[in-house]
């Protein structure tokens, strides 16, 4: 999971500051957050 989300965000953005930690992390929230929501 973690693989496919670093490969995606090195290739979406390339290496501006640090995005490979901050995307993936990001949208791994946004997931966690939506799943949470549509459980509810």
């Amino acid at each position: 999971m973690t693989d496919l989300h670093t490969s995606e965000a090195a290739t979406g953005t390339g290496d501006r500051s640090r995005p490979r930690a901050a995307l993936p992390a990001l949208r791994a929230t946004q997931i966690t957050s939506w799943g949470i929501v549509y459980t509810r």
